[in-house]
């Protein structure tokens, strides 16, 4: 239902997080804006389903959720270090 919103989003972070999949750094940002997702495995298990899907893809595309909730949070290098150990 949110679909429109998040096209428009998708102007400013177009980029795909994972090789065969749609998903996109958009989506990552709107659903810490919007969702109140806070950690990777939130945001790759419960938003995205990548986790259910593609558990390869999900540890792949991990890193470039940990960057882009990082910046929409202001959290720093550790906090998306953390968010990486805790997911893998």
């Amino acid at each position: 239902s949110h679909a429109p919103a998040v096209n428009e989003w998708e102007a400013t972070r177009p980029r795909l997080l994972a090789a065969g999949h749609l998903f996109t750094e958009a989506q990552v940002a709107w659903a810490v804006h919007h969702e109140m997702a806070r950690t990777v495995e939130d945001v790759l298990a419960r938003r995205l389903g990548l986790l259910f899907v593609d558990a390869q893809a999900a540890l792949q595309a991990a890193p470039a959720v940990a960057a882009v909730m990082a910046q929409v949070l202001h959290k720093n290098n550790e906090w998306q270090a953390q968010q990486l150990t805790q997911f893998n």
